[in-house]
């Protein structure tokens, strides 16, 4: 009886999540973690968080991540890593609001993204789901590029240059959107 009580305990730590709680921009490099966002983060560097474990949640909570609105190559969050999620998030003022680079089965849902050039962008990057975001006022609310296989759903799109764009992306699933008053769909 004690031997499985002691190869359950092992054998249950393998598979636990952590939540951490963050305060500032930073490197999220923790795997099977959830990050709980505490308070508004303000930032002038080129990227704000930046994801480079997988199997990572970014929970904001409702709070802002808000650049300057500067550089071409400013980042609200970046990920080049697979099994992210990213919700409920207000991110305003980069180049690039959310950024997945050779990302898979990850999820932006809940989001709200406004006043970046790129509100999401994808690039190579396959099997991920866009739910539930409201993208305002961007250049590109969501823009795919060499990426496939992604879904795009139930997301409210207004006053972009482009609502959704995919360039070079094929076997994408777009449907349940609303698109108001962008210049190209």
């Amino acid at each position: 009886m004690k031997k499985f009580l002691f190869l359950l305990i092992i054998l249950l730590s393998f598979n636990t999540v952590l939540s951490l709680d963050i305060y500032n921009c930073g490197i999220l490099g923790k795997g099977n973690t959830i990050y709980v966002l505490k308070n508004n983060i303000f930032s002038s560097g080129k990227t704000c968080i930046e994801i480079v474990a997988s199997n990572v949640t970014l929970d904001c909570q409702g709070h802002k991540i808000e650049g300057v609105g500067g550089p071409h190559s400013s980042y609200g969050i970046d990920i080049g890593t697979s099994n992210v999620s990213i919700k409920n998030c207000t991110i305003t003022r980069w180049s690039m609001g959310i950024y997945f680079n050779g990302s898979s089965g990850s999820k932006i849902e809940g989001n709200q993204l406004e006043n970046n050039i790129y509100g999401i962008h994808l690039m190579y990057s396959s099997s991920n789901t866009i739910e539930g975001n409201q993208l305002e006022n961007n250049i590109y609310g969501i823009r795919l590029e060499d990426s496939s296989s992604n879904t795009i759903e139930g997301n409210q799109l207004e006053n972009n240059n482009y609502g959704i764009r995919l360039e070079d992306s094929s076997s994408n699933t777009i449907e349940g959107n609303q698109l108001e008053n962008n210049i190209y769909g």
